[in-house]
């Protein structure tokens, strides 16, 4: 997905990012597993790697909850992540 980001250099001045969307039930500690998973898988791809390289290249993270959100973010990771709490997500995994 692409995603407007804010620029480092330029805070004023947004950037486009590709963002890898992730949304799996999961504990924070077994998404921050996979993330990294899926981020060295990528960087075998040429373009990834680069795009990664110049910061253009994320992960928008899917949670069901703020205390999810909350781990997540504790962790550090070698790409840039987005968590957004998707509330519907928890409807879905109750039933």
């Amino acid at each position: 997905m692409l995603r407007s980001m804010q620029n480092q250099g330029n805070p004023a001045q947004p950037e486009t990012h590709i963002h890898f969307l992730f949304a799996e039930p999961r504990t924070a500690d077994s998404v921050r597993k996979r993330i990294e998973i899926i981020v060295q898988n990528l960087c075998r791809n040429k373009v990834f790697a680069e795009l990664m390289e110049l910061a253009l290249f994320g992960v928008t993270i899917a949670v069901s909850s703020e205390g999810i959100k909350s781990a997540i973010e504790t962790g550090s990771f070698s790409v840039p992540i987005k968590v957004e709490v998707v509330e519907e997500l928890q409807d879905l995994i109750s039933s």
